[in-house]
């Protein structure tokens, strides 16, 4: 093993299937590779090659000691890709059922499927770590906004479960297309309903959290810690998504546990990762170190991060709303992450008029 240095190992494949209604597309790619990159450095070092070329780690690492500053360099730039259509027998099912759910609505359908397995070896540990993921996005492609849904395909969530999200999904785009009255320009009140307000918090808390982001305008590198950012009854966490104790790994090996992002309104943790944790004056691992393969060199990034339940209820918080906003379905979401200017999408939402929810504007 070479000292200070990191061997990133990666074996497996991602499936993509699209489906718009006439065509159909299959794309496989295999994730199959190595990478050696150097740690407790100020500089971004890092070596990555395919199975398939059979280099040797000895000749990778000759090249990684000549990098003197910034420079990851790869023998292919994008993961190979295959004939075979690797799918699960229960995701085949899946799909068949939501293609014939969506025939003839002008809605496309796009189903992945990754599963890898990742062996991370330093000169103090050899760790391994196995994930699987499946993710179904569901778009309207008369929308000129990219007007689209992610349902979400893990697999402890029954067939049942999923298909009702399905049609639901498909409902609420084919309604959104007919609009009555839009409301005029200006600043209003909102409430986001249960599950919906999780794109607002992944873009304005989750990637400004994120250490590899110190010029975010809601970084804690910039607000400092302990500032009050929200109202006392918000607390937010990052969490894993592991089924098995083979995926409470982060991509550089480090455990991932729960750790609140907020706790009580007050920043109270980053987001970090090896190379910034460091470079932004040692702070603690998090545990979310990702990367998308084995080319790319791992950042700090959010897992499952989520909002816990506060005490007020829905019709406390609705009482409070002369006229506004009930927000049920975001497609799409932004955010400037240097001026804090949020962006979203709507295609579901209801008026808020004296405290009733009424009058939906998205047919």
């Amino acid at each position: 093993m070479y000292e200070s240095v990191e061997i990133f190992k990666q074996e497996g494949y991602e499936t993509n299937i699209q489906y718009d209604g006439i065509v159909e597309t299959v794309i496989t790619r295999a994730c199959n590779g190595t990478s050696l990159r150097k740690l407790n450095t100020r500089y971004k070092q890092m070596v990555s090659t395919s199975t398939e070329s059979k280099i040797k780690i000895d000749d990778m690492y000759s090249v990684l000691k000549t990098i003197e500053a910034d420079g990851c360099y790869v023998e292919k730039k994008e993961l190979s890709f295959t004939n075979d259509t690797i799918f699960p027998a229960d995701l085949q099912t899946l799909y068949k059922s939501v293609k014939a759910i969506m025939q003839g609505l002008n809605l496309k359908i796009q189903l992945s499927h990754a599963k890898y397995a990742v062996e991370i070896s330093t000169l103090q540990n050899n760790l391994f770590k196995k994930h699987e993921h499946a993710l179904l996005i569901i778009n309207d492609i008369t929308n000129k906004n990219g007007s689209n849904y992610l349902v979400d395909v893990n697999f402890n969530k029954s067939y049942e479960d999923i298909m009702v999200d399905v049609c639901n999904v498909a409902s609420l785009l084919n309604n959104a297309k007919k609009i009555d009255k839009p409301l005029p320009t200006g600043k209003y009140p909102v409430i986001f309903a249960k599950g919906t307000g999780g794109v607002l918090f992944h873009e304005v808390i989750g990637h400004q959290f994120e250490i590899s982001k110190p010029y975010s305008m809601y970084s804690p590198l910039t607000l400092g810690m302990n500032n009050e950012l929200c109202a006392e009854s918000v607390t937010i966490t990052d969490a894993d998504f592991c089924l098995t104790n083979l995926e409470c790994l982060d991509d550089e090996g480090t455990v991932k546990n729960d750790i609140n992002l907020i706790e009580k309104g007050r920043i109270s943790s980053l987001l970090t990762d090896k190379f910034h944790a460091e470079k932004q004056g040692n702070y603690g691992l998090t545990g979310n170190g990702r990367r998308a393969s084995y080319l790319n060199y791992p950042e700090s990034r959010m897992y499952r991060t989520y909002v816990r339940n506060g005490k007020n209820t829905l019709t406390e918080a609705l009482n409070c709303i002369e006229y506004g906003l009930y927000i049920e379905g975001i497609s799409n979401a932004h955010c400037n992450h240097r001026t804090g200017e949020i962006f979203l999408h709507i295609n579901h939402a209801k008026i808020i008029n004296k405290g009733l929810r009424k009058n939906p504007f998205f047919k």
